[in-house]
């Protein structure tokens, strides 16, 4: 979908429902409610209702890039 003038992409899109999400992401009700709980995954409360943007979502859900100047651990790793 795409945004209307001077609104965000992620704003246009309408919330969705935990059982359309899980279907969106191709994962298990039970992963999304671990997911919501969690705070891993961006959502909306209305009363009862969960409802969640699915671009903020993917975003949230999008691998970290690491940055490769970092310095490594000094850490012992255990065997």
């Amino acid at each position: 979908m795409t945004a209307s003038a001077g609104v965000p992409a992620a704003l246009a899109e309408p919330d969705v429902t935990r059982k359309e999400l899980a279907l969106a992401l191709g994962v298990s009700l039970d992963t999304v409610h671990r997911l919501t709980h969690s705070g891993d995954i961006p959502y909306i409360r209305r009363g009862r209702i969960y409802r969640y943007n699915l671009a903020e979502v993917r975003a949230a859900l999008r691998p970290q890039t690491v940055d490769s100047w970092a310095r490594p651990s000094r850490k012992k790793l255990r065997a």
